[in-house]
């Protein structure tokens, strides 16, 4: 029982660290001059490999029981993997307005489910239960919205770089058989895709 709990526990770290050191190759190739593609399933497996590896890892506390902690911390760790991860995807395909304003989303959600708890435990009314559940549909709604919305994050990405017209100085060389006529400019006219 204990190897199975610490492979979850370490599954999940392991399946994070892959997320994010290729979240961070993809930012290198991002730098260079040669490649403006995004590929649309890397930006789909950050954003669910993300979510997936944090929610292992926060299962992984709440299975352990770390001396009657466990469950507060797991339910820690995978709220904040809901807030804070999906959006890896677009942040990689570069639409980090749209990435920051899901994930604004997603707070509000979340701490209107949290508002929701609180006024339950308080009151213990259905005012609470109400403010919970919007908040919990709200964030997982928001969650698989932004996961999903990650693939077309990068085919948007790669359709803005599809084509370009180019405008450039041309020289050519004088017409065989009359040196005498020099080079001569003008401009160059080319699309590239």
């Amino acid at each position: 029982m204990a190897l199975r709990l610490n492979s979850i526990f370490l599954g999940g770290i392991l399946l994070f660290c892959l997320t994010q050191s290729t979240l961070a190759r993809a930012a290198e190739d991002a730098d260079s001059q040669e490649s403006e593609y995004r590929s649309p399933g890397l930006s789909l497996g950050l954003s669910l490999g993300s979510v997936l590896a944090v929610c292992a890892v926060g299962t992984g506390f709440i299975i352990g029981d770390l001396e009657g902690e466990g469950e507060f911390i797991g339910a820690i760790v995978i709220a904040a993997g809901f807030v804070l991860t999906p959006s890896i995807g677009h942040f990689y395909s570069g639409e980090w307005p749209r990435g920051l304003i899901m994930t604004g989303g997603r707070c509000l959600c979340f701490f209107l489910g949290f508002a929701g708890v609180a006024a339950g435990l308080e009151h213990k009314d259905d005012l609470g239960l109400t403010l919970m559940t919007l908040g919990g549909i709200g964030l997982g709604g928001l969650a698989i919205w932004d996961v999903v919305d990650s693939y077309d994050a990068a085919e948007r990405a790669n359709q803005a770089h599809a084509g370009s017209l180019v405008v450039g100085p041309l020289l050519l060389p004088p017409p065989p058989g009359e040196p005498e006529a020099g080079m001569a400019a003008g401009l160059q006219l080319a699309f590239a895709f």
